[in-house]
């Protein structure tokens, strides 16, 4: 899969930019605020019609305009195809091949991308809620039945939380065929996640094998295991809130037999976010003999100048990368790589 032109209008601190990439590694290299960040997020739009920055998709609209304009064209192996999505503050339409698209999950898997950056520190830092959404997203891309699954459990959860927050006096068989379904779903999402878990624990270790020789345990703790239901209810009906199922969840991450959140460098965190997204990626490619676009934006930012170079040649092999930074790392061949400099 290649994206060969991207044209912003009115897009957050452009006028108008037009971009052109080719296979293989693409940079941009410009300085801190010139926008490059904002060229990744566009790219990212197009293929799934949502921000990774904000949840208020006006924001991306330049100031003092009222309407933003991102259209890319890109090829997918058999066709090319092109995306173009208008947003102002009423709405967004979004058009695939100049026709227009009803939902913006249908443009799920026309355009495939993989977004690496520093906030993938998340993963490895933040609560469990920031691990279950690495999964579920990385889940439901790979898998519609699992994001249909996800659906149903959210759904459930949704209106088990509105009986406790809304009902003087509980219903209690109400509440046992609310756990029933979330159980059951649950136990089908775990499966899905357990399983990739250990996909990408391989994955990673296979490259860790060859260079730090401290390797990466990802262990999964469901919130089912030695659960007492009475116990279960009280503290929900005290919460008013659901507190068993999938979306209760935990995923440790160890590295060097260490958990990552509490032990690791700067250095060490940065160069798992990456591999974390680079096993995703791996994974796409052998399940679904697709392969996506990869989005680095400051990615390196961290980790040491000699790792850099192999580690950019690992996870770029085989696929179009576009590369955001404020200089072109050292080590690498320039006559290999798109080199483009901008500043706005």
């Amino acid at each position: 899969m290649l994206i060969s032109t991207l044209l912003l209008r009115n897009y957050r601190n452009f006028s108008t930019i037009n971009l052109e990439f080719k296979k293989g590694i693409n940079f941009l290299i410009a300085n801190n605020g010139a926008g490059k960040s904002n060229i990744i997020e566009a790219i990212q739009f197009i293929s799934t019609g949502q921000s990774i920055k904000t949840k208020h998709q006006q924001e991306i609209i330049k100031n003092g305009e009222e309407l933003t304009q991102i259209d890319g064209e890109f090829n997918d192996g058999n066709n090319q195809h092109q995306i173009v999505i208008k947003l102002n503050k009423k709405g967004k339409k979004i058009l695939w091949n100049t026709k227009p698209l009803i939902k913006t999950t249908e443009l799920l898997n026309k355009l495939l991308t993989v977004h690496i950056s520093p906030i993938d520190d998340s993963i490895l830092l933040g609560p469990p809620s920031e691990r279950r959404l690495f999964l579920d997203s990385f889940l439901s891309k790979l898998s519609p039945e699992y994001l249909q699954q996800l659906k149903k459990l959210k759904h459930t959860v949704k209106l088990l939380n509105f009986h406790y927050k809304n009902t003087v006096k509980y219903d209690l068989s109400l509440i046992d065929l609310y756990h029933q379904k979330i159980s059951q779903v649950s136990q089908i999402l775990v499966e899905e996640r357990i399983k990739v878990l250990k996909r990408i624990e391989n994955t990673i270790n296979r490259y860790l094998n060859k260079t730090t020789k401290k390797l990466i345990r990802l262990n999964y703790y469901s919130s089912h295991e030695a659960i007492n239901t009475k116990e279960v209810y009280e503290r929900e009906m005290r919460y008013k809130e659901s507190c068993l199922g999938a979306h209760r969840d935990e995923i440790a991450i160890f590295y060097h037999d260490q958990e990552a959140r509490r032990s690791i460098s700067l250095g060490e965190r940065r160069l798992l976010g990456v591999l974390l997204r680079w096993a995703e990626k791996e994974i796409w490619m052998e399940q679904k003999q697709r392969t996506p676009i990869l989005l680095l934006d400051d990615a390196l930012l961290g980790i040491d100048e000699t790792t850099q170079p192999p580690l950019v040649e690992l996870i770029t092999q085989n696929v179009q990368s576009i590369i955001t930074a404020t200089t072109y790392p050292k080590n690498m061949n320039h006559n290999e790589d798109v080199f483009t400099a901008f500043n706005r």
